[in-house]
């Protein structure tokens, strides 16, 4: 910060402008030693001269200050030859301590208070430098020097050093919860050392399935359900962190851990062949071909034991858990809707099954060999088609092969090989340890596969 030390600016107030100001100043300070105008022993000066971040981007002010306009607005020639103008109204006061207002063109602005004029004095300004200022992390003060004598309002321009992020209470917090309840699930708590406003966010790897506001109260956005695990993990126990971040982008984090536990429930047998839910968590058992099913809202599982006549299978919002231990006697649909969910498939199927994965971590459990090709939807990186129940699988070849035979050829020496066909793939599963395709998945919209992708 470049400034004039003998620089002799307008005059601070016309007497138009002290008139104006004169009566709402006085009644709080009628004097000011010259010792007051300086010392910062308030707590609140303190915590609020230090609000913005050097290391957030703010960076101080580069120019000198030219006086103040009739209305007590600060004015200031920048190095770059611009003026501004830092509004009077801008600034607070504690008592007769400095109050650091909000950042203003990257810099901290304050007064401490408001002698009566005696005189026109100039006042000369001056950088005060290190000093007591420096030890408490200020980088630089510009102060009106002489002016107790000429009567005139003290002002500061401080520059932050330095800023902290907001801090959580506790190193880490875990909970368990019972499926099927609702509320808070855990209540995290952070403060700011320097008062700054901060707000509550969550990241990691389960954030998805939680919400947090402004209080710290984190709660599930579908009730969990014990029998359909719904971490990314595909595990009772889920993994994230909340962050509190304050208003000038400095953050912090804590990891937080929910395990849901089990609570007594006996799943409900569904009669017919259709289902509508609601937004609780179910668990419905179907003996009848399903023709249509909506599961609606909540974290369900859905046993189809008597697999799928026709129609359509929608799981809608939530973790769930499907079972289909039936065949599809008809070309049918299984969506799994958003959130992390599961679709185990424990029957040969007969016909071809379209399963939209929808959004989330999903896993396709194939746990016998399938007569159709069945075809996948919206399979992402963070999906699964696990294959690990099926005898003889164990290598994947990450070859995008040119066609079908090519794809036969490569599991003379892997397990699972996969071949592009137009805009889709189709992955062939070798489970007889023979070289030649046993089953097929057909996987729509994208051109390679890895292994990460598959569970054997």
């Amino acid at each position: 910060m470049s400034l004039a030390v003998n620089y002799t600016p307008d005059p601070l107030f016309s007497r138009r402008a002290y008139k104006r100001h004169m009566a709402r100043t006085a009644k709080a300070f009628s004097a000011i030693s010259m010792g007051a105008a300086f010392v910062l022993t308030s707590g609140e000066a303190f915590a609020q001269s230090s609000r913005a971040s050097a290391e957030n981007g703010f960076s101080p002010l580069d120019g000198q200050p030219i006086g103040f306009n009739e209305a007590g607005d600060l004015r200031v020639m920048l190095a770059s030859g611009e003026e501004i103008t830092i509004p009077r109204g801008e600034y607070g006061l504690v008592g007769d301590q400095i109050m650091v207002s909000d950042m203003i063109d990257g810099v901290e602005v304050a007064q401490n208070g408001y002698i009566p004029p005696t005189s026109d004095a100039y006042p000369v300004y001056g950088n005060t430098g290190g000093g007591m200022f420096g030890n408490m992390g200020m980088g630089s003060v510009v102060v009106p020097l002489g002016l107790i004598l000429g009567g005139i309002l003290v002002y500061f321009l401080i520059t932050r050093a330095n800023n902290d992020a907001p801090a959580f209470g506790e190193a880490s917090y875990s909970a368990n919860f019972a499926e099927n309840g609702t509320g808070t699930v855990v209540a995290v708590s952070a403060v700011d050392a320097e008062g700054d406003s901060f707000s509550y966010s969550l990241s990691g790897t389960d954030a998805e399935s939680f919400s947090i506001d402004a209080s710290g109260n984190i709660t599930f956005t579908d009730r969990p359900n014990f029998d359909s695990p719904g971490s990314v993990a595909n595990s009772h126990v889920y993994s994230f962190n909340a962050v509190a971040t304050d208003e000038h982008g400095e953050a912090t984090s804590v990891p937080v851990s929910v395990t849901v536990t089990d609570a007594s429930d006996t799943p409900t047998a569904a009669t017919g062949t259709t289902y509508t839910g609601d937004a609780t968590a179910e668990d419905i058992t179907m003996a009848a071909g399903s023709t249509s099913v909506s599961m609606a809202g909540g974290s369900d599982t859905l046993s189809l034991d008597g697999g799928i006549t026709s129609g359509t299978v929608d799981m809608g919002t939530g973790n769930d858990y499907v079972a289909l231990n039936g065949a599809v006697a008809a070309a049918a649909n299984v969506n799994l809707g958003t959130g992390n969910d599961e679709l185990e498939l424990n029957d040969a199927a007969g016909n071809v099954l379209t399963i939209d994965v929808g959004t989330g971590s999903d896993v396709i459990d194939i746990d016998v060999d399938q007569t159709a090709i069945h075809v996948v939807q919206n399979f992402g990186s963070d999906d699964d088609i696990d294959v690990s129940d099926l005898a003889n699988l164990a290598t994947f070849d990450a070859t995008a092969h040119a066609d079908l035979a090519a794809a036969t050829a490569a599991l003379a020496t892997s397990d699972v090989a996969y071949y592009v066909s137009g805009a889709n793939v189709i992955a062939v599963f070798d489970t007889s340890a023979g070289g030649t395709v046993d089953f097929s998945i057909q996987i729509n919209g994208v051109s390679s596969l890895s292994a990460d992708q598959f569970v054997l």
